[in-house]
């Protein structure tokens, strides 16, 4: 469990714990999240920091999945 007070660093130590490796973009997304989540709870617990990281997951899958149907249907205008 981490607190509101918590930095970047202590963030990103849990989420190794937790098994997760991010990148300096991902962990500046969750860590914003996180201190949002924090704000209103005081307590972030191991749960709410999956939620974030799936949430920041889907988020990046989306964008992808986006760009692969816009170059697919640039492609076939062509």
């Amino acid at each position: 469990m981490i607190f509101f007070c918590s930095g970047r660093h202590a963030v990103k130590k849990q989420l190794e714990q937790l098994g997760y490796e991010l990148d300096d973009v991902q962990l500046e997304t969750v860590f914003w999240r996180f201190k949002g989540v924090a704000e209103q709870k005081k307590r972030v617990t191991d749960a709410d920091l999956r939620a974030l990281v799936l949430d920041e997951i889907v988020a990046k899958a989306k964008c992808l999945s986006f760009d692969v149907l816009d170059f697919l249907n640039y492609s076939c205008h062509c």
